[in-house]
């Protein structure tokens, strides 16, 4: 049996993976290869714009991970999208893998820049933990941008990303919330 490479923070870097990308639509494109400031093992995939793909075990230390994420993000907009991507992450981690570190957290970026500004987009998948817990989230989701009240079971981190970026989804079946935000001259930093 072949032992996997584990780079730092636990990565899977042999580009084997113990369950593939399924929650993505396959298996990762190319081969694994160090990169940023984290460590992380990163794919990139051969369509343009090209997207960076991040791959971790279960764990809450995410300071590497952020960084390395928000460093294509303009300086002026890097304080809010960490807040969203840190609440992101920690839900996937806490709640989608049940802080199971045998279990993997994928994250996908893509950035362009156009006249309108800086747009970027982050895909966040976990394993996930059961069927309840996701159809818990979709109920928080159907919810929109209402704050939910303080008794709540959850909510709080939806309200926040629904404040923090332009578009956020959640798909249940697949186990993947999606982001989105512009960062230009019409969309000043919300958090200055």
């Amino acid at each position: 049996m072949r032992r996997r490479e584990r780079g730092k923070y636990g990565c899977d870097r042999s580009g084997s993976g113990r369950s593939g990308w399924p929650k993505l639509g396959g298996g990762p494109p190319g081969n694994f290869h160090q990169a940023g400031e984290s460590g992380l093992p990163i794919a990139k995939s051969d369509g343009s714009p090209r997207w960076q793909m991040y791959r971790f075990p279960s764990t809450l230390y995410l300071h590497g991970v952020l960084n390395d994420l928000v460093g294509a993000v303009p300086l002026p907009w890097q304080g809010e999208v960490r807040l969203g991507l840190q609440e992101a992450l920690v839900n996937a981690v806490k709640h989608g893998n049940g802080l199971d570190d045998q279990k993997w957290v994928t994250v996908r970026s893509r950035h362009e820049v156009r006249p309108d500004g800086h747009h970027s987009w982050w895909a966040i998948a976990d394993e996930g933990v059961s069927a309840s817990k996701s159809a818990h989230l979709t109920q928080i989701a159907a919810m929109g941008t209402r704050l939910c009240p303080e008794d709540a079971e959850g909510g709080r981190g939806w309200f926040i990303l629904q404040q923090l970026f332009q578009r956020v989804h959640w798909d249940g079946e697949r186990h993947q919330l999606s982001l989105y935000k512009n960062m230009g001259p019409h969309t000043p930093p919300l958090l200055a």
